[in-house]
């Protein structure tokens, strides 16, 4: 009897985490998809409009090249690279994961 209750069991819980993950799914696609729909429906901002004024990169005109310096924090992804390289990011982020210099 606990046999064939505890199979019973599986196989409800089966068929409902199975029903769970479909309307889950179902449901981010919808989201998806009406995201979609407001982007295309929506106005659209004119060239050289997305960056609002006072901003860096207002008008297509971005901040001079800053090479790195000594100490300053790379990274592996090249758009946040370039965002430092241009002033928009600190090069010389610590991370705050990592364990303080040490004191000489």
């Amino acid at each position: 009897m606990v046999f064939i209750v505890t199979a019973l069991r599986r196989i409800g819980r089966g068929a409902l985490s199975k029903v769970f993950d479909g309307t889950f799914f179902l449901g981010l696609m919808g989201w998806d998809f009406s995201l979609f729909l407001v982007n295309v429906i929506t106005f659209k901002r004119k060239v050289g409009r997305v960056t609002p004024k006072g901003q860096p990169g207002e008008g297509g005109v971005w901040p001079e090249y800053i090479p790195p310096q000594e100490g300053d924090s790379r990274c592996s992804c090249p758009a946040l690279n370039a965002m430092a390289n241009h002033g928009l990011l600190f090069l010389h982020f610590i991370s705050s994961f990592s364990p303080p210099p040490p004191e000489y």
